[in-house]
């Protein structure tokens, strides 16, 4: 009886070891193929350019609430001379967002007559003078870019984008009377910075070509006031972007103070941007 009982269990035992070793290999699951959420790539690189502004528009000059003689304190200074140069660069910022720089300098100088008697930035100038003005705008903004539909972006035609930044801008207006024997030269310098709130758009149809559109601002009732924006297609050549579109900027440094400065400048935009 013992010998049958140890014999069934090294038949057992060699029957299991059999099936062990004859059992199919359970096969690896390959792993899920890697989806690209944004294949076109749209503001999702640092890159950094160059931008050329045809500016257009003029600036005026007129009395804050604090002007002593509201009437000898307007100037309409003279046109922008179209050649507005700027920098830009950009960063990803986030998945799909990105922190956007930009720097420009836009200028004009002229030769008006004063309209009648002046008083600016506490100099005074004669009815008729003829006057040697200038002003020169520099500009910036640092914007976060965030991309609010569709997230993600995948192969979306249109991205609706909102834009939450700061712009700075510092504005000297420059007045030299020309028939005074004694140089009489008026200077004055105003900064605007504030914070902006903006929406944009993006239509991509290819990675090679895609249009983008925005807008920003804020306005302080009795303060200042700024509205920036544009729209601008942009080419993809390899790691080469050109872009040509318009550009707008609305503005006007603080009442409350004794002059204050507002422009329009529009005007036609081109450059290049390399994306790293």
């Amino acid at each position: 009886l013992e010998f049958r009982r140890v014999l069934f269990r090294s038949l057992l035992f060699g029957l299991s070891c059999a099936w062990a070793q004859n059992a199919p290999v359970p096969q690896q699951v390959p792993a899920p193929p890697t989806v690209d959420l944004d294949p076109y790539k749209v503001a999702d690189k640092a890159s950094a350019g160059v931008f050329y502004w045809l500016s257009s528009g003029h600036v005026d000059l007129g009395p804050g609430i604090k002007a002593a003689n509201p009437d000898a304190q307007r100037l309409r200074l003279p046109d922008a001379s179209h050649d507005g140069k700027g920098i830009f660069l950009s960063t990803p910022a986030g998945k799909y967002n990105s922190i956007e720089i930009e720097a420009f300098q836009v200028q004009g100088s002229g030769l008006v007559y004063a309209p009648r008697a002046l008083s600016l930035f506490g100099t005074s100038f004669s009815g008729g003078d003829p006057l040697g003005t200038s002003f020169r705008l520099r500009g910036g903004k640092f914007q976060w870019n965030y991309l609010t539909y569709p997230s993600p972006p995948e192969k979306a035609l249109f991205r609706v984008k909102t834009l939450w930044g700061v712009h700075i801008l510092q504005i000297q207006g420059v007045a030299d009377d020309l028939i005074t024997s004694v140089p009489t030269t008026a200077i004055g310098t105003k900064l605007l910075i504030m914070p902006t709130v903006g929406i944009g758009l993006d239509i991509a149809p290819s990675k090679f070509f895609h249009i983008e559109m925005q807008a920003a601002g804020m306005a302080l009732s009795g303060r200042s006031r700024v509205l920036d924006g544009e729209a601008k297609a942009v080419f993809r050549v390899k790691k080469l972007e050109v872009l040509a579109g318009a550009k707008g900027l609305d503005f006007r440094t603080t009442l409350k103070t004794d002059q204050y400065f507002r422009s329009r400048l529009t005007g036609p935009f081109a450059g290049v941007r390399w994306v790293f």
